[in-house]
């Protein structure tokens, strides 16, 4: 299935849920196309020099895994943001399919509790 573009009717809700959040890459809430709690959310690493005390200009994507609803944009990186899933960021394309195949990778390498990794066949 091929990402599309946050229908422009539903835009304004997206908007609402990615800017009332400060979680990390996955999201509690749900999707204002689709009703699934499968949004997610990244910021690149900033490629413009930070200055004047902010974190800099970085690229920007939000997505739903379940409807594959996608939004792409260049920002400022926020101060509270974090990732903990590994990224090839040369890869990265204004759609989230990069991003999607990290979270799916991320998912099978659970953490034992002695903190062994457990690589669980796809």
């Amino acid at each position: 299935m091929n990402w599309t573009d946050v229908p422009s009717d539903k835009f304004s809700a997206w908007l609402d849920v990615f800017r009332s959040s400060q979680e990390g890459i996955n999201l509690k809430a749900k999707c204002p196309v689709c009703g699934s709690a499968t949004l997610h959310r990244y910021f690149s690493s900033p490629h413009t020099p930070p200055a004047d005390g902010t974190l800099g200009r970085c690229g920007r994507w939000e997505w739903c895994s379940s409807c594959r609803s996608f939004a792409h944009y260049s920002a400022a990186m926020p101060v509270w943001w974090h990732c903990d899933i590994t990224v090839d960021e040369a890869i990265l394309t204004p759609e989230p399919e990069a991003l999607e195949q990290a979270l799916i990778i991320a998912s099978h390498n659970v953490a034992e509790p002695d903190g062994a990794v457990n690589d669980l066949p796809a």
